[in-house]
């Protein structure tokens, strides 16, 4: 057996089983791993395409196990966000049994039921705010050591940990523990505006809580640097520019009086990487770097031609490339090379290979989060964790929306985990605002009643 694959069953089972044996908390436990482990994305692969058992599916294993020993009932459709994840891996499977490599469509998909199965273990495994806490806390370290590790690349080269992901050869771009640059960049892109929302706008207890929030924004901005993706950097900027505007006006998320000292270290903080790292990152977006960019559009119309042909099905998931070769014009079979690879559009791509109803129900997935998002912010009951945690979250949807229009990277295992975690806290937030709400109806009921009862009795006295 493999060096690689010895490591992977001996991290796994001090994972798996020696470290759930010496901590209480079982549930809190696989609910911080599920925020964590993910940033590692080693497995066992034996399946097509770079797929099998991956490190990220011991958490779900782990909550799973925990479900069916407690007996807690999974509700298999939540509205709206699971609907529109499920959705996708349903016509997932009809768009397979059409494809010409079957075998390849299932196990590709097999990373979108991961993804809804995380969903619904995260949404009905977080019971308290004392849980979310748990969830939010781990993920955050785990940001924070992927951001400094990216940086640590980026100045020295590899760390050398790679039976956890890492690439032993890394270039002037920082890979962190992902496959490549843009894939932790989507995964930073993804978690800073959560960062942000609890650094600038969140009333931490403590004072040295907030620092731990601004250490990790800015090291993750650091991070998101290093990866010298540009489709990510535009995301983030949208992301935040939105995301400051709607959180400095609106009455639940305005920043607090107490929180104002952050901001002009903050703006030099900024100023001081802007006038250092300005040059490098617009660098980026020049004439060395255009021929990348200008090829997308070809790629664009073969898409196009491919949906056209295919709009119910798509060619499967997995199929792109071998299908495309029948969809090059004559210029473009004098290097198809150049023009079947995977078109650097996300929705573009899954629509491709799984059909328009796919593409709408991937759509409705990312649109969903503002829905919900919407739903929390008009909540009677104004929890700041809850509030900040999803505003974070549809900070870094905005973010990953602009990403996808250049990437392909939407069948990414690590990017489909990140965002099944991430609709599980979303719908989480929402039930328990509405557990909260029902409390707060039913003892202000009581105390209306026990007004009323004495009321009654003085009336009666007099």
């Amino acid at each position: 057996m493999e060096t690689s694959k010895l490591l992977f069953i001996l991290v796994s089972v001090v994972i798996f089983f020696l470290i759930p044996l010496l901590v209480r908390n079982k549930r809190h436990y696989y609910l911080g791993l599920s925020g964590f482990i993910f940033i590692f994305s080693k497995g066992w692969i034996f399946l097509p395409n770079g797929n099998g058992l991956m490190l990220a599916d011991l958490s779900i294993a782990g909550l799973l196990i925990l479900a069916f020993f407690s007996k807690r009932r999974f509700k298999l459709s939540v509205f709206p966000i699971g609907w529109a994840l499920l959705g996708i891996c349903i016509w997932g499977v009809i768009s397979s049994l059409f494809a010409k490599q079957q075998y390849v469509a299932f196990v590709e998909l097999s990373r979108y039921f991961r993804a809804y199965l995380l969903f619904l273990c995260i949404y009905h495994h977080i019971q308290s705010v004392k849980d979310l806490r748990v969830v939010l806390n781990y993920f955050l370290i785990g940001f924070l050591l992927e951001s400094l590790l990216a940086i640590y690349q980026w100045k020295f080269g590899a760390l050398g940990i790679w039976f956890l992901g890492e690439r032993n050869h890394v270039g002037w771009r920082s890979t962190g523990t992902f496959f490549v640059p843009a894939f932790l960049a989507n995964y930073l892109v993804l978690a800073l505006p959560v960062a942000y929302k609890f650094f600038l706008f969140y009333k931490a207890p403590k004072t040295s809580t907030t620092i731990f929030y601004g250490i990790i924004f800015i090291v993750g901005l650091v991070g998101l640097l290093t990866t010298y993706a540009r489709s990510e950097w535009v995301g983030f900027l949208t992301a935040l520019s939105i995301l400051s505007i709607f959180s400095m006006f609106y009455r639940k998320t305005k920043i607090r009086a107490k929180s104002m000292w952050i901001i002009p270290f903050l703006v030099l903080f900024l100023v001081i990487f802007a006038s250092r790292y300005a040059p490098t990152v617009l660098s980026q977006f020049g004439s060395t770097r255009k021929s990348a960019y200008e090829i997308r559009f070809n790629q664009f119309k073969i898409a196009q031609r491919i949906i056209s042909s295919n709009p119910l099905f798509g060619t499967g998931l997995a199929n792109y490339q071998s299908a495309a070769r029948g969809y090059l014009t004559p210029e473009e079979r004098i290097n198809p090379a150049k023009y079947i690879i995977f078109v650097h559009n996300s929705y573009l791509y899954i629509t491709s290979e799984m059909g328009i109803p796919a593409g709408i129900f991937f759509i409705l997935w990312l649109g969903s989060f503002i829905t919900v998002g919407i739903k929390i912010l008009k909540a009677k009951i104004n929890h700041p964790l809850i509030i900040n945690f999803s505003l974070g979250i549809i900070g870094g949807i905005v973010a990953i929306v602009v990403v996808f229009t250049f990437t392909p990277d939407i069948h990414a295992y690590d990017l489909l985990y990140h965002l099944g975690f991430y609709s599980g806290i979303m719908m989480a937030g929402q039930k328990l605002l509405k557990i909260a709400e029902r409390k707060k109806a039913i003892q202000d009921f009581k105390i209306r009643r026990l007004e009323i009862k004495n009321n009654d009795e003085e009336g009666m006295k007099r």
